[in-house]
């Protein structure tokens, strides 16, 4: 999974730098609603799994466009 937000996020999908910020929360809350309709168990250890992701990706895009 960090390799996904730190390689294929960054380099194939184009979109505002503001935005990208908005990819862990936003996954957080995808694996949130996968249980709610059944098809994830428990989306606790995903959950956990972008908190530990996020302040390292965070620290790569501030390096990247500041």
């Amino acid at each position: 999974m960090i390799e996904y937000f730190t390689d294929h996020l960054l380099r194939k999908v184009m979109v505002d730098p503001p935005e990208y910020i908005k990819w862990p929360p936003s996954l957080k809350l995808f694996y949130r609603y996968l249980h709610e309709i059944g098809y994830v168990d428990e989306p606790e250890k995903f959950i956990v799994m972008f908190d530990e992701i996020e302040p390292h990706f965070i620290e790569i895009l501030r390096k990247r466009y500041s």
